[in-house]
């Protein structure tokens, strides 16, 4: 909470989007700016505003909230066969091929939707195989080609910036220069 605070301060946040296992840490940033001004009688830091984020929690392929400290990431930028071991260790049931399945019962759903909630030719797919009762390791199969032949183009799109490193450079410069502004309006 305390790194979040400083960098809530010195890039002077106005608002802030959180999740909900994050409001905690912003209401102690808010308490420690708020004794920071009060203390120096200034309004030199701004107190940000919470914005909650209203979009779902994304489950790892373990069933568990998505996170680097649980290791069920999804590694985006990956190559195609890790992308694909990710997909295929996401926990289902023991329903067998034939047996129809509902499209939320397991994460696969879920996840599809991240990447395809507006695609409705695509989800109505997803849901006829599950109807079906087609066998996981098809639908698992189905799931991981339509994801990664959407990343693809992003991951070109990630390549050529990745090239751009002097335009990147730059960039940190500019940054690096405003935080040196910020420091010094801080320290004086």
């Amino acid at each position: 909470p305390i790194l979040m605070t400083a960098d809530l301060a010195m890039f002077d946040t106005e608002y802030v989007f959180v999740g909900k296992d994050q409001n905690q840490h912003i209401e102690i940033a808010k308490e420690v700016i708020k004794k920071f001004n009060y203390i120096n009688k200034t309004n030199l830091l701004n107190v940000p505003k919470q914005l909650e984020d209203q979009s779902p929690t994304v489950i790892g392929n373990d069933g568990r909230k998505m996170s680097k400290s649980y290791n069920n990431i999804l590694p985006l930028m990956c190559l195609e066969e890790e992308l694909r071991r990710y997909v295929f260790k996401i926990k289902t049931n023991n329903k067998l091929e034939g047996e129809s399945k509902e499209y939320n019962e397991t994460y696969l759903g879920d996840l599809f939707d991240i990447f395809f909630h507006d695609k409705e030719y695509m989800t109505n797919q997803l849901h006829r195989m599950c109807d079906n009762g087609d066998a996981w390791k098809d639908i698992k199969t189905f799931v991981f080609d339509c994801i990664n032949i959407h990343l693809k183009l992003n991951k070109c799109k990630y390549n050529v910036s990745i090239k751009q490193t002097d335009k990147v450079k730059e960039q940190i410069k500019q940054v690096k220069e405003k935080v040196m502004v910020l420091k010094k309006m801080i320290y004086n």
